[in-house]
């Protein structure tokens, strides 16, 4: 259906890619949020430690002093675990892979097809960033991703328009700073400046408020003035 359609098609990959996006970040088994636990260091450190004094703790199903019902209590029904609310979609699972080659697929055709300076190619690749960062925890990959998107925007040879141009300078700002995620501050400070998108550079204002031509502009002689002596 979209044989035709250069845009539509591409367009149509990276919607796929964003689907899986979405599931990886909320809805994968096992989840890349899982917060790791924290440790914290003892203030005893590198001292010997009178066991004597510690007590054993009791077995947890013995309790302290109530004892843990061996039963359920009667009228009581056995409580079921819940299911994630977006399983009536598709079951929770590890969807990285499937994702993984979403982007990449989205990543080839858009480079195939659209120029390096089309907005939905840039696009492509600011998700694509976002994701291999964010879902995959490859800050090198997600940083590579974003600089070679905006080198494509420079070596680029084709026009656009107005519109185009506003969504493409948009694209690059954030893929300016996705350069720069996951990098300490000196080597923030020491990575290269990325020019913005912008025209070729004008010629300088004349400030001696003649239209600038590009000509030399040689200063009038004074006239004499009125009644001076000679």
């Amino acid at each position: 259906m979209t044989e035709g359609y250069i845009e539509l098609k591409v367009l149509a990959y990276k919607l796929r890619a964003s689907f899986y996006h979405i599931y990886v970040l909320f809805h994968n088994q096992p989840s890349i949020n899982q917060a790791a636990i924290p440790s914290f260091s003892s203030p005893n450190k590198g001292k010997a430690v009178d066991r004597s004094s510690i007590r054993s703790s009791p077995n947890p199903m013995e309790g302290g002093p109530v004892q843990l019902p061996s039963s359920i209590p009667p009228g009581l029904a056995p409580v079921s675990v819940p299911k994630p609310s977006a399983s009536f979609l598709l079951p929770a699972m590890n969807y990285i892979p499937i994702a993984s080659s979403c982007f990449s697929r989205a990543s080839i055709l858009s480079e195939a097809m659209l120029s390096g300076s089309h907005p939905l190619r840039l696009s492509v690749k600011t998700e694509y960033s976002a994701y291999v960062y964010d879902c995959l925890h490859d800050g090198d990959s997600s940083r590579k991703i974003a600089q070679q998107a905006i080198r494509d925007v420079y070596n680029a040879q084709e026009g656009m328009d107005d519109e185009m141009f506003e969504d493409a300078a948009d694209l690059v700002a954030i893929l300016g700073k996705f350069m720069k995620r996951g990098l300490s501050s000196s080597a923030t400070s020491s990575t290269p400046r990325v020019a913005s998108v912008g025209t070729p550079e004008t010629p300088r204002a004349n400030t001696r408020g003649t239209p600038n031509t590009g000509e030399t502009v040689v200063p009038a002689r004074p006239s004499p003035r009125v009644g001076e002596r000679r």
